[in-house]
């Protein structure tokens, strides 16, 4: 099987968009630069996004309400009703690509 190592660090991680990752932190920050190849590149006007991560929903609601992150995907579910009262609060589908295989080389049924 080929290694996937190389869709986890920022050297080696490929993009083509109007982004590329030029820094990665794990469990901390994602830096995107400027694609300066990017065929819209003029167009692009922020020169840097930066992605912070966290699993902990009161640090992210934290660093969101001190305006030091501009978005977050998670709230903790006992401030969800006090946030409701903020138009800037919306509650969505979660963003996210899935994919299923079947091995249809094994029998899924058991055998009797």
């Amino acid at each position: 099987m080929k290694s996937e190592k190389w869709a986890t660090e920022a050297g080696t991680y490929i993009c083509n968009g109007a982004y590329t990752i030029t820094d990665w932190k794990h469990d901390s920050v994602i830096a995107m630069t400027k694609n300066a190849n990017y065929h819209g590149a003029a167009d692009v006007t922020m020169n840097e996004i930066k992605f912070y991560l966290s699993d902990d929903a009161n640090n992210m609601l934290a660093n969101y309400n001190k305006g030091d992150w501009q978005m977050i995907d998670n709230v903790p579910t006992n401030e969800i009703a006090n946030l409701k009262k903020n138009s800037e609060f919306v509650i969505a589908g979660q963003i996210g690509t899935y994919y299923v295989c079947w091995n249809i080389n094994k029998s899924l049924l058991p055998q009797k």
